[in-house]
């Protein structure tokens, strides 16, 4: 059943704005709204699209890079290794210091 004229406003937003404008109005607003949700997505989009590129190149570039020079990534790898270790240890002391529950 559809609700009479004297529901509207319990179901429509700013029943009394949209009334004012009248039908004519409300079309214009609600296409106007219509485009800037289509263009915020739009813009969304485009972001993860540019960082799912600009993540490839980079990817492949390293690639390159580990392919033409493995000796420099090896040495970079084992100071990111040595650092990682330091740091889980030190967590792991922290964590053993704390009273359990």
């Amino acid at each position: 059943m559809l609700a009479s004229r004297l529901d509207y406003p319990k179901y429509i937003r700013d029943f009394d704005a949209i009334n004012d404008l009248g039908i004519e109005g409300a079309a214009k607003q609600a296409a106007r709204a219509s485009v800037v949700s289509a263009r915020a997505a739009v813009d969304a989009a485009s972001l993860v699209f540019a960082h799912t590129i600009t993540d490839a190149c980079a990817t492949r570039f390293l690639r390159v890079t580990a392919t033409i020079a493995p000796d420099d990534w090896g040495r970079i790898l084992d100071e990111q290794e040595s650092a990682a270790l330091r740091l889980a240890a030190i967590r792991l002391r922290a964590r053993s210091s704390q009273p359990h529950p």
